[in-house]
């Protein structure tokens, strides 16, 4: 059996013991509404929304939920929602399931949320698996432009955090081609990374690095940088927890708090000796110098064998959804470029939808980076978070 996370542990005795959850107003069992659903038109789904009543609530890991709900209303008057009744809210993934728990059970969840936008795949996988909270709805509007792969559950958009650097120095720029030239001294105090204690993609990242087929490549690319086979040793459990331990024991992660500070702070002419792995999206903060940044992942060597990390945003349906019909007509409008465009006018978010493209300012298709990136995989981190979460909090301490 799958090791559920402490914040798993925390919420789910609530779920398992709520015999199926808050009610809906849309009539019918939860399956057949979401079966039903599926197979209808936008047109469809909106006469049987404007037969529900109540607010409309979505909670999402991202601030441009709120952007998102207040264009969803505009697209569709005729539902009779307002700014006043229809909210997109901005929370933490802990905090979305701490209130999901208490609306599931609710007797009355006439004011709870009927949407989220979660991230943290390993944490989803649990819920997903262990409770009956969310329900994974596919359409057949945008169903063929997703990959298989991301069906299920459904990711509704790609974040990527790559390894930039400051580039004012010229030939003398703190530029990298593997991964492993970031464990030498060189680098000691020159990297900044967020620190994976406070950020939970960052940790992910890390954990996925440890599965059986990224120790391999970080072998190769070891072989690669040093001219020699790696060689296990006493200290270190592979080749990737090698890494891990001398990349952290080289990273600066008390100095910025944010993506946003790194971005900054890599980019002032001041750290022409830094770089950083952080958000991509960030080079379009006003904070951040962009002229003064390189991507790594945009050279014509890249960066063997990973050039950063990807993590995604899933869409899902709560259980308890006061506005099923309205959820499911948020999440097709979701998967359409125009639904996408809170997110899709800057670089560095890739919807789910592959017929959507990328912003004209990125150098890479989302098929590219998922090539050379690691990609957080939930089922795996599951396997080992505790055991490893506990390993990287002790090397940080």
């Amino acid at each position: 059996m799958k090791k559920i996370s402490s914040l798993a542990l925390i919420a789910l005795p609530l779920l398992l013991t709520a015999c199926g959850g808050g009610s809906n107003n849309g009539g019918g069992s939860t399956e057949d509404i979401y079966a039903e659903g599926a197979a209808m038109t936008n047109e469809q789904l909106l006469e049987k929304a404007k037969e529900e009543s109540g607010n409309f609530v979505a909670y999402g890991t991202s601030s441009r939920i709120s952007n998102a709900v207040t264009n969803f209303i505009a697209k569709y008057p005729t539902l009779g929602l307002t700014e006043t009744t229809a909210k997109g809210s901005k929370l933490n993934d802990s905090q979305i399931y701490t209130l999901l728990s208490s609306e599931y059970s609710a007797k009355n969840n006439s004011q709870g949320a009927s949407f989220v936008l979660l991230q943290d795949s390993a944490t989803l996988a649990n819920y997903r698996s262990y409770s009956n909270m969310l329900v994974n709805y596919v359409s057949n509007t945008f169903k063929t432009g997703v990959a298989e792969d991301d069906l299920v559950p459904l990711v509704h958009q790609y974040c990527d955090k790559l390894f930039i650097w400051n580039n004012t120095a010229g030939e003398s720029a703190p530029a990298f081609t593997n991964v492993w030239q970031l464990t030498e001294d060189a680098f000691k105090g020159k990297i900044f990374f967020k620190s994976p204690v406070s950020e939970q993609v960052n940790m992910n990242f890390l954990i996925t690095l440890t599965s059986p087929s990224w120790i391999a490549k970080m072998e190769s690319a070891y072989k690669a940088y040093f001219k020699t086979d790696y060689v296990k040793s006493e200290a270190y459990e592979s080749a990737s927890h090698e890494w891990i331990a001398k990349f952290l024991g080289n990273a600066d992660i008390t100095s910025y708090t944010s993506d946003t500070k790194i971005a900054g702070g890599v980019s002032s002419p001041t750290n022409s000796d830094k770089a950083g792995l952080f958000v991509l999206s960030k080079l379009r903060d006003k904070s951040v110098a962009d002229e003064n940044l390189t991507v790594g992942a945009w050279t014509e060597q890249g960066i063997t064998p990973f050039a950063g990390f990807m993590y995604a945003l899933y869409a899902q349906i709560t259980s308890a959804a006061p506005r099923p019909y309205t959820a499911m007509l948020f999440t097709n409008y979701l998967m359409s470029e125009e639904g996408f465009a809170p997110w899709g006018e800057e670089i560095g978010a890739y919807s789910g939808n592959q017929t959507i493209a990328a912003d004209a300012a990125d150098k890479k298709t989302l098929a590219q980076y998922k090539d050379m990136l690691v990609v957080e995989d939930g089922e795996y981190i599951n396997t080992v978070k505790t055991t490893v979460t506990d390993w990287i909090t002790q090397l940080i301490a």
